[in-house]
């Protein structure tokens, strides 16, 4: 005999899990979090003048570098990235570029890399507080074929209408 109590409990747990997966994948296939265009190039301006810094030290320039918005960085291997906005550090400036270039510079040809290839995404924004996750290429790798890299968890604030970092937090360090 059918137990009316036990019928409606497996229908409420088999939507909750259902409701769970739908949710979960929407924001796992877009978890884009919105930024203004002004904290997406501060932020990509602020990679790039940490790599001058570097090389104020005798670290490479940033010179010819590719700097990218994507929507998300924690992606399965045989999903593409989504890009948002690229950047082409050239002669002291961010210029606008082309995704065709960035794609360019991941894939495996050694001579189409340039020196740096860096791209990030918002993991949370509000009014006075950004979380970004920072991924490094660098043409450095210990096979011909293979570069090194690292990824970084970096914190902005917003004092007086003005961004700055707070915290960078390294999480991943490859060659």
């Amino acid at each position: 005999m059918f137990n009316k109590r036990l019928g409606i409990s497996l229908i409420l747990v088999l939507l909750a899990v259902v409701l769970t997966a739908v949710i979960g994948n929407r924001n796992a296939v877009n978890p884009q979090i919105d930024a203004s265009p002004d904290l997406e190039r501060f932020v990509a301006q602020i990679i790039i003048d940490d790599q001058l810094a570097q090389a104020a030290s005798g670290y490479r320039s940033p010179e010819g570098a590719l700097v990218a918005r994507v929507v998300t960085t924690t992606i399965a291997a045989t999903d593409p990235l989504s890009v948002l906005q690229v950047w082409r550090y050239q002669q002291g400036q961010l210029i606008a570029e082309d995704t065709d270039s960035f794609f360019k510079a991941l894939r495996g040809n050694r001579s189409d890399w340039p020196s740096f290839t860096y791209y990030f995404a918002f993991d949370s924004v509000t009014v006075d507080e950004a979380s970004v996750d920072v991924i490094t290429m660098y043409n450095m790798g210990l096979m011909p074929d293979s570069r090194g890299g690292n990824a970084q968890k970096w914190t902005f604030e917003k004092q007086a209408n003005t961004w700055s970092v707070s915290t960078r937090q390294p999480y991943s360090f490859w060659d």
